[in-house]
């Protein structure tokens, strides 16, 4: 089934598709809008790049740039454990197709980001726990500057960044939009984007498969991290209350059906059922459930 008055029965893809990244996102509040129609505009081809991380990384990432320029929605694919950016490749240019600015890293470990500017290398099998911290520490940092970039060069709005991870991505995803909320005004400590903001950006989360626990990183610890307070340009905010979510499990997966359960009632009082006109525009929250035993990445390819 899906979750929360969807009637249709949709694929996860166009669930994904049609749910979030339809959101036109203003720097702190959540629109919904349709999808963009394409327009006849030249789209630009992928991009293999490597960017260094703060601890000499060489990451390796797809950038799918967007014909769209500074009205771009920016979105980030985060893999699952012993996955690789290539999972997320039809995602991304369909993505990139309908306007968004797409950046898909294989995170350290994993495909290409496994080698360091002094020789060592990295594997996904054998890092240690510390490693997985680094992956929303430095890895979405790297990416974030990256993007932070394209925004200054006009081809996209970081202040709409919209995040997506499978499993151990969902789980970075988090983490990083915690993170990345927690540093506005931590000039000292954090790289400064820009006279005034230096977080804030993530205005849209999506969650596949969502674990309650990775390896050491909690998903617990992560929302506790968005419930508090913190103060942006119009004021004291609450981060869960800002960003949009999006959860998508199999449903027939018990222990995968549970997490993602658990993480919905934690975040979903944050996102009442709105009232009076233009729900489906006020909307924020969505939990859908499917039926597969399927997880992650895979369920992009599930129909209901």
């Amino acid at each position: 089934m899906i979750g929360h008055g969807c009637g249709r029965l949709l694929s996860a893809n166009r669930l994904v598709f049609g749910l979030m990244f339809g959101w036109a996102v203003a720097s702190t509040s959540i629109v919904w809008a349709a999808a963009p129609k394409p327009e006849e505009k030249k789209i630009p081809p992928p991009e293999d790049l490597v960017r260094e991380t703060a601890d000499g990384l060489n990451l390796a990432f797809t950038y799918y740039p967007s014909a769209e320029g500074k009205e771009a929605v920016p979105v980030v694919l985060l893999h699952m454990f012993k996955g690789k950016r290539s999972d997320y490749r039809d995602l991304a240019l369909y993505l990139q197709q309908i306007g968004h600015a797409v950046v898909v890293p294989d995170l350290r470990g994993h495909g290409e980001s496994t080698k360091f500017r002094n020789g060592a290398t990295i594997d996904a099998n054998k890092m240690a726990a510390s490693e997985f911290n680094n992956m929303w520490l430095l890895d979405m940092e790297a990416i974030k500057g990256f993007l932070w970039r394209e925004n200054n060069e006009g081809r996209c709005n970081l202040n709409r960044l919209c995040v997506v991870g499978a499993e151990m991505g969902a789980s970075i995803a988090l983490a990083f939009a915690a993170q990345d909320w927690a540093i506005r005004g931590a000039a000292n400590t954090y790289p400064f984007y820009g006279p005034r903001q230096l977080g804030a950006f993530t205005k849209g989360v999506v969650l596949l498969s969502p674990p309650l626990q990775f390896k050491n990183i909690s998903t617990t610890a992560a929302i506790r991290r968005l419930e508090q307070t913190t103060r942006v340009a119009d004021g004291p905010a609450i981060p869960a209350e800002r960003i949009a979510f999006l959860i998508l499990v199999g449903g027939e997966s018990s222990d995968a059906k549970k997490d993602a359960d658990r993480i919905e009632s934690m975040l979903k009082r944050y996102h009442p059922e709105p009232e009076g006109e233009n729900k489906k525009e006020k909307k924020t929250f969505f939990y859908g459930v499917l039926a597969t035993q399927l997880q992650g990445t895979k369920l992009l390819g599930v129909r209901e």
